[in-house]
Order: structure tokens, then C-alpha cells, then sequence
């Protein structure tokens, strides 16, 4: 329904997302909308939150997060619509992404491997108890460490930045990805509106820039004409 209201075409969305039909394309991304908003509210709003709150209240707060991320997915349609005249920005953001994220999550290992960075498990073995009880005694492993958490405990000389979940990897990277992305298309030159073509601006956006309110028909001469929109939705209007 989006898809027709908004005038996506929907084989660019398919062909976009690279699966094979519609309905698998609307399927994978509803399942990746609920995994974000889920994991936003488990990771960084649950926290927040009183012991008392019920099902009902978070089930709302992450229906709002659907909602928000839906949004934003298909205002991201139009941007990814056209890619012609941003391609260089598009390569670097890329790069810079790789390299970024590269870094962080090898970082991130080497403090593990360091024992800088340590999550204090659970005791599986009942060697040496006494009785039923299990006492876990993490003293001589946890030396000049501080704790952050529940069970996570990193040196004083490491970056929190490190401790980041492996969940948000894929957020980093494409914020990373879009402002550098965003920096190199503005510094290598931006779009000038007065000349760009309204074909290239989809017709949704169009409508609420003043400059785009024409539409470019192509003749059978070969040049172009300029020509308001009202004049050609009524040229439709007749021939129907």
C-alpha cells in the first residue's frame, strides 16, 4: 500500500533490497524494523524504565520505535532513488565506514584476548563445593579492573567505545558511512538545484520544492519541454 501511495516503483525496491518478490522484500524488512526496535528498547530504554512496567507499556514504546524506523526507511527511498551525481561521496563514506568499523571491532577483540575487557561467566563446575552452594570468586582475575556493568568489567585505560555490543556494528558503520559520505559529496561540489533536471526528484519530494514544480516532457524532436504538471495530468485525464 506504501509503495502505491508514495509512487515507489516497486521493482526498484526489489531489485534495492535484492530479493526475489515483493512480498519476501515487505517480510525482511518488517522483520528487521521489529529486531531494531527491540533490541533499542532492551539495550537503552528498559534500563530507564521502573521494575513495575508492564508488557502492555513496552509493547506501545516499541511499536512507537516501528513506526519512527518505518519512516525513516522510506524517506531513505528517495535519497537512495538516485545515486548518479553522488557516487564519489558514496565511496568514500563507504571506505571510511570499512575502516572504521574494521577498526573498532579489532579493537575491541585485541582488548578481550588482553584480558582488558572482561565478562565474569557463570560457574559451571561443582568441584571443591561445599555442600549446595557455589561461590564464584573472580578476585585475582579482576585486578585494577572497573566495573560497568552487571557483569562487565574493563581496564581504566580503555575505551568505552570498545565495549559497544556486536548488535551495533551495523548503526555505527552506516552512520560513519552517511556523514562521510554526506562531508565528500558537499566538498566535491553539490547539486545545483537551478540546473538539475526535476526528472531526477521523485515526484513526492518535488511537489514541496517550489524549483520542481515542472515536469520535463521529452518530444519526438529530441529536445525537451517544460511543461506544468497540471497540464499533464489533464492530458491524461482526456486520453483516458
Amino acid at each position: 500500500m506504501w509503495i502505491v501511495v508514495l509512487t515507489i516503483h516497486p521493482g526498484s525496491t526489489q531489485r534495492f533490497i535484492a530479493l526475489p518478490s515483493m512480498k519476501a522484500a515487505k517480510s525482511t524488512m518488517s522483520a528487521a524494523i521489529n529486531t531494531v526496535s527491540g533490541t533499542l528498547y532492551e539495550d537503552f530504554v528498559q534500563t530507564w524504565m521502573p521494575k513495575n512496567t508492564t508488557e502492555a507499556t513496552a509493547s506501545v514504546i516499541m511499536k512507537i520505535f516501528v513506526v519512527v524506523f518505518g519512516i525513516m526507511c522510506v524517506m531513505l527511498v528517495y535519497v537512495v532513488e538516485k545515486l548518479g551525481e553522488i557516487i564519489e561521496g558514496a565511496i568514500c563514506g563507504m571506505i571510511c565506514s570499512i575502516i572504521f568499523n574494521s577498526w573498532l571491532i579489532i579493537s575491541a577483540q585485541l582488548a578481550r584476548i588482553n584480558r582488558k575487557w572482561i565478562i565474569v561467566g557463570k560457574e559451571f563446575s561443582t568441584n571443591g563445593c561445599s555442600g549446595n552452594a557455589t561461590v564464584v570468586r573472580p578476585d585475582k582475575i579482576l585486578t585494577g579492573l572497573r566495573q560497568v556493568g552487571g557483569s562487565t568489567y574493563i581496564a581504566e585505560d580503555l575505551n568505552p567505545i570498545f565495549t559497544v555490543s556486536f548488535m551495533y556494528y551495523t548503526l555505527i558503520g552506516g552512520i560513519v558511512g552517511i556523514v562521510i559520505g554526506l562531508l565528500v559529496s558537499f566538498l566535491t561540489g553539490p547539486t545545483d538545484l537551478n540546473t538539475l533536471n526535476p526528472e531526477y526528484i521523485a515526484p513526492g519530494v518535488r511537489n514541496f520544492l517550489p524549483r520542481f514544480k515542472k515536469k520535463v516532457e521529452h518530444n519526438s524532436r529530441g529536445d525537451y519541454k517544460t511543461v506544468v504538471q497540471e497540464e499533464i495530468k489533464l492530458k491524461t485525464t482526456e486520453g483516458i
